[in-house]
């Protein structure tokens, strides 16, 4: 097996010798240790020990439109509580969002509102992140199949900061260079730091193994749609997903329909052309209700099985007498 230091990207090699890291406040750390992910968040063939599998979009259809997702599960502990929607069932820890969009639409990759190393140009073969922009900060880390790809947003405002100079927690509640709410925890010692107060709102953000492959790949930059951020001073890759609505009342994710056919062309026994049974989706023949920007889009989908009037051809919407509700949920990041 090829050593997984040797499997790393060249980027992530560099982290080491970066001209403007001396610039910024904290040292990076370099890339976070992925050996305790699910394996849903090691992409197709990924290993913790050698290296990192492909992460590739399945296909949707909207309004007879095609649109690409990534499919990830819900935890263990939501996907067996006796509401998956209840924000309560949901592990969603911490993560200090910089300059959040006032919407609540869209979700920023890192906040260009901060100040970068005067004449600064981002240098793909140079540069481990971009100078210019002040990645987001995490709290925890995939660690066990309860891991729900899904944070608590605490909103920061920059004042002045310069960019990327900003790891870890305690810089983040002790800086002067930012604003948050903040209080400090119920049992709390005389060296004990504040944490962040969350907002109310949530996003979809799936921590992967920084050494996967994510399809797309850009042709122009050579990379995938994966956005950047940090973990106490480690690099983390993650799949942006947006923001997840929830009820008028706040109690509970709401969740757009996933359709998935319910029968799709495959071989019988004999090895002849045959209609089987499908439940999952990948086929190529999903169906979602919204694209990312729509006012109906959610990365977070209920999954309900369709009758195909012609099997193995997209539909424009499926007949609702022709559905069947199930009561499983998934996480279906669309990435901007």
């Amino acid at each position: 097996m090829k050593p997984r230091n040797l499997a790393l990207s060249a980027s992530f090699l560099l982290i080491a010798c970066k001209p403007y890291e001396r610039f910024v406040g904290e040292y990076n750390a370099g890339a976070v240790n992925p050996a305790a992910f699910p394996e849903a968040y090691l992409g197709e063939g990924g290993d913790p020990v050698s290296a990192g599998g492909v992460f590739t979009p399945l296909v949707a259809y909207v309004g007879g439109e095609p649109v690409s997702y990534y499919l990830f599960p819900a935890g263990s502990g939501q996907a067996k509580a006796d509401n998956p929607r209840a924000v309560a069932a949901v592990p969603a820890p911490l993560a200090y969002v910089f300059d959040p969009p006032a919407s609540g639409t869209a979700a920023l990759v890192g906040s260009e509102q901060c100040i970068p190393p005067k004449g600064y140009v981002y240098d793909q073969q140079r540069d481990a992140v971009r100078y210019d922009q002040q990645g987001q900060l995490f709290t925890a880390l995939p660690k066990s199949t309860t891991y729900t790809p899904v944070v608590a947003e605490v909103a920061v405002r920059t004042l002045g900061l310069p960019c990327q100079s900003i790891k870890t927690t305690d810089t983040v509640v002790t800086s002067r260079r930012v604003e948050l709410d903040k209080k400090l925890p119920a049992i709390a010692g005389p060296d004990t730091k504040p944490i962040g107060i969350p907002d109310g709102r949530f996003l979809a953000w799936a921590i992967i193994d920084p050494s996967a492959k994510v399809q797309p790949i850009d042709p122009a930059t050579g990379l995938g749609p994966q956005s950047y951020g940090w973990y106490q001073h480690f690099l983390v890759v993650y799949l942006d997903g947006g923001y997840i609505p929830t009820s008028a009342d706040g109690s509970e994710l709401v969740a757009q329909t996933l359709y998935v056919p319910a029968v799709v062309w495959g071989t019988d026994a004999a090895g002849a052309p045959a209609l089987v049974p499908n439940s999952e989706p990948g086929s190529g023949l999903d169906l979602l209700e919204a694209r990312r920007g729509d006012a109906g889009y959610s990365p977070f989908c209920r999954i309900s099985l369709y009758q195909p009037p012609f099997p193995g051809v997209p539909m424009l919407n499926p007949d609702p007498s022709q559905t069947t509700a199930t009561d499983r949920y998934v996480y279906c990041l669309q990435t901007r």
